[in-house]
């Protein structure tokens, strides 16, 4: 593999790293607390019996990438001698927006796998339908594996997991969900919706390392920010709490995902499993080895918007 250019730094971690970090953060996240009113399950865990729990669940889809660090044109000049690359393009163009960076932050997409009948960009992009299924990238923030094993580490000690807190402090109102900002992992990695569908692999994501100014090559500014992954889970649960777009039974959401899997190859499920779960637990199983794409589902009771919740 050849050398990087000099402008860019990278990152000594795996995306298969970030992936399993990130399982086992949410997994933590509800650790022996039953009576929680959200859960973010796994396709890895034992969720039988979980439908008859929730009435509801939405399916998050996560592509983990890692981060290269792109150095800013006054930090490493462009070279007017040569050719401008689609990287150098984007150093320039962060500049020009006066973005104030000594250095940014970016990802590639992936190329299509030889097998593969899409890009996994589009497959991610194809989930990402708002309220009722999700799609999104997700990258740390970090280029360096000691720092961000200090981040993960850093919120057990602080106890400072979503959904729980020693605090009495109710979860059904959006004044508690300032939590989600207080939680060191989750802040420590961007999160980014696919906005449109690709023909080819060359395209990337850039942005700053605090996850604001998320771009997309073109250039285009998709969002200001910020974009961190806090942000967008306290989002996804304010729209639960406050919203009306979630009363759907957890069956039509796992024919939902179904239907939309099909196009790619997900075989006909009817008559297979007991239940929803086990739909949606098959599903993720498919959609990780066929795709590399990691499915969570956020479950909740649609109740929870009623009913008022203390942890003691």
């Amino acid at each position: 593999m050849p050398p990087l250019p000099k402008y860019q730094i990278p990152s000594n971690f795996s995306e298969k790293q970030i992936e399993a970090d990130v399982a086992a953060f949410f997994g933590m996240c509800d650790a022996g607390h039953k009576e929680l009113p959200f859960r973010l399950l796994d396709i890895d865990e034992q969720i039988y019996g979980a439908d008859k729990k929730f009435d509801n669940a939405i399916p998050i889809f996560m592509q983990f990438k890692k981060s290269t660090g792109l150095l800013s044109p006054q930090i490493h000049p462009v070279s007017k001698g040569k050719a401008r690359g689609r990287l150098d393009e984007i150093r320039v163009w962060r500049e020009t927006q006066g973005f104030d960076e000594i250095r940014s932050l970016f990802f590639k997409i992936h190329d299509k796998a030889k097998t593969a009948i899409d890009y996994q960009h589009n497959v991610l992009f194809s989930y990402e339908n708002p309220p009722s299924t999700r799609g999104i990238y997700v990258a740390p923030l970090s280029l360096d594996s000691k720092e961000y094993f200090e981040q993960l580490t850093s919120s057990a000690r602080g106890l400072r997991w979503p959904f729980y807190h020693r605090l009495g402090l109710e979860v059904n109102d959006e004044r508690a969900l300032v939590y989600f900002y207080e939680v060191p992992f989750l802040r420590a990695h961007v999160s980014i919706p696919p906005h449109d569908l690709v023909t080819d692999a060359n395209h990337y994501y850039s942005f700053s390392e605090t996850a604001t100014n998320v771009a997309w090559h073109s250039p285009l500014l998709i969002e200001e920010g910020p974009s961190r992954l806090s942000d967008y889970l306290r989002g996804v649960v304010r729209g639960i709490l406050m919203g009306d777009d979630y009363k759907v039974s957890l069956e039509d959401t796992a024919k939902r995902v179904a239907s939309i899997a099909e196009q790619y190859g997900f075989g006909d499920q009817s008559g297979v499993h007991e239940g929803p779960m086990e739909l949606l637990q098959s599903h993720g199983r498919w959609i990780n080895k066929t795709f590399g794409i990691k499915q969570f589902l956020l479950c909740f009771n649609n109740s929870v918007r009623q009913l008022s919740y203390r942890q003691g």
